[in-house]
């Protein structure tokens, strides 16, 4: 067989996913002749068969013949894919910049040439997953998208067109981000994205997305293609990924056991296949240890990858967990000032933990404002799970102000996560919704709630007593001289000027229960008036 038909054989070998296979092709290929596409072929090859050390060598021995060459377009492109690998394999970020830098010099006279399309591409991958510059992906994508459309180039088209519905996801367009996301996934489950590396690029952003809105039912959906068509391809990087954000649902649907068995097997994909992806393995075990309050493990995991925002979130909430809000508040600060904006308003995991934080903070307007922005994520992106998080956001924000209104939202919160199938966030809500029902006089009900939220503790194997669950809400709704949440209610209807029958009709309480509140108040607070007690507890900031 002559170089030529090595070559042909070789690439053959690629579609069909035979990487042994095409591996000897190419080296066959190039013991004939050196050739830079040669050595291009046998850096994919050894790419899926997990020698990424090998793969950027043959990628960089390609990268020299095209200069060699005079092929300044193709060493561009080369140059471009070499900063990607270099980022993704071994996590170089000053030679993933050098790269890049090479392949702008390259590809200066090329404008519209289809190898600049690929480098707009990767430039926009860095930006959505390195700077979480979801405005300069989206820009970036589209114009690869366009010239890859421009020049028929299916797997440019699509790849950067997946980009872009991540980037339009992150920025709140959810609907659009998500038609972009799907329509490039069933692209490449048809088989019109030709290489292997691009389809599976365009599965792992569907899945990614539908984490970001806690679309828990695409995403397992997506889990469940993208695993069958991966053992096709035979890509163990791509079963890395997929098992990772796969057990991202089954510890939302409370499947811990599952769970921890995905991950052992998507740690071990990652090590064989792609070492500076094992964060994504890592992050998922790390919030299922936090779940499980086994803290000082989380921290663990979260310190391997603690560049990234979710092991900054991550950190920030177990903080939370832990009853230290001022540390909680510090690491969540330092994450958010990574995010662009728009990235911050788009951020449903951290605008729940905002609103949170507000209301510890007695920031009735900040934290009403953070549950409204979660309102509106929810609103647009239709999930129950997302919906769920923003009402219990809107819940725990009204606690400052309106007792009814949380209780309302804190038992649609309770309601959906059960239906969802979310016994965490289920258990999570109960307890809110209990220590609510306990400030304003109804224990028999509290009670029954913290008997659920015990038992759901006990089908997950969480040791842990629920009420150490949000405990710095329950100095909230219980505040100082033993005040409910409802008689810090009539305070400040006291303090805005309403009379008792004028209080009682707002709250649609009967006269006698609001004089009997008002006497309550006044004892608390030892004032000899209502008037008196009011300017009290304005004074000592409890209203």
């Amino acid at each position: 067989m002559s170089g030529s038909d090595s070559l042909e054989s070789g690439f053959a070998a690629l579609d069909a996913g035979r990487y042994p296979q095409a591996r000897a092709a190419f080296e066959k290929a190039l013991a004939s002749e050196a050739s830079a596409t040669g050595y291009d072929g046998l850096a994919q090859a050894l790419r899926w068969m997990g020698d990424g050390a090998a793969s950027l060598a043959a990628r960089e021995a390609a990268y020299r013949l095209y200069r060699e060459g005079g092929d300044a377009p193709r060493a561009g492109l080369t140059a471009g894919w070499l900063a990607w690998d270099t980022l993704l394999l071994r996590g170089d970020w000053a030679v993933t910049q050098g790269w890049f830098a090479r392949a702008e010099r390259l590809l200066e006279d090329a404008p519209k040439s289809v190898e600049r399309g690929w480098l707009l591409f990767f430039r926009g991958l860095v930006a959505l997953n390195t700077f979480a510059d979801a405005h300069a992906a989206e820009q970036q994508a589209h114009e690869a998208a366009e010239l890859g459309s421009e020049h028929d180039e299916a797997d440019l088209e699509f790849g950067a067109r997946s980009v872009r519905g991540l980037a339009r996801v992150a920025l709140g367009d959810v609907p659009g981000g998500m038609r972009d996301l799907d329509e490039t996934s069933a692209a490449a489950v048809a088989g019109e994205v030709r290489s292997p590396m691009m389809a599976a690029l365009v599965w792992c952003n569907v899945i990614y997305a539908c984490e970001r809105v806690h679309d828990v039912e695409r995403a397992a959906q997506w889990c469940a293609t993208v695993r069958e068509l991966a053992e096709r391809i035979h890509s163990r990087q791509t079963f890395g990924f997929c098992r990772s954000h796969y057990a991202r649902v089954l510890i939302t649907r409370g499947e811990w056991a599952e769970a921890e068995a995905e991950l052992e097997l998507a740690d071990s994909d990652f090590a064989a296949a792609a070492p500076a992806g094992a964060y994504e393995a890592a992050l998922a075990l790390a919030e299922l240890r936090r779940r499980q309050a086994r803290f000082d493990e989380a921290i663990s995991l979260c310190r391997s990858c603690e560049w990234h925002e979710g092991a900054q979130l991550c950190l920030a909430e177990i903080a939370w967990d832990r009853g230290d809000t001022a540390r909680a508040r510090e690491l969540f600060a330092r994450r958010q000032r990574r995010l662009s904006e728009q990235a911050r308003i788009s951020d449903a995991a951290g605008l729940e933990l905002a609103a949170c934080l507000a209301v510890v903070e007695r920031d009735s307007a900040g934290a009403t404002e953070l549950s409204q922005a979660l309102g509106k994520l929810a609103a647009t992106a239709e999930t129950p799970a997302l919906l769920g998080r923003a009402r219990f956001a809107a819940g725990v924000a009204a606690t400052l102000t309106d007792s009814e209104a949380a209780r309302i939202a804190l038992e649609d919160a309770v309601d959906v996560f059960a239906g969802a199938s979310m016994p965490f966030e289920a258990a999570r809500a109960r307890v809110a919704l209990a220590r609510l029902l306990e400030a304003t006089d109804r224990s028999r009900a509290a009670a029954a709630l913290w008997a659920d939220a015990t038992e759901i503790f006990a089908e997950l194997g969480v040791r842990r007593d629920p009420r150490e669950l949000d405990r710095e809400l329950a100095s909230i709704m219980h505040a100082p001289n033993g005040l409910t949440a409802r008689e810090r209610e009539v305070l400040r209807l006291i303090a805005d000027g309403l009379s008792d029958e004028a209080i009682a009709e707002r709250l649609v309480l009967s006269p006698h229960t609001v004089h009997r509140h008002v006497a309550n108040i006044r004892s608390k607070l030892r004032q000899p008036s209502r008037a008196a007690a009011a300017a009290q507890a304005i004074r000592d900031g409890l209203i």
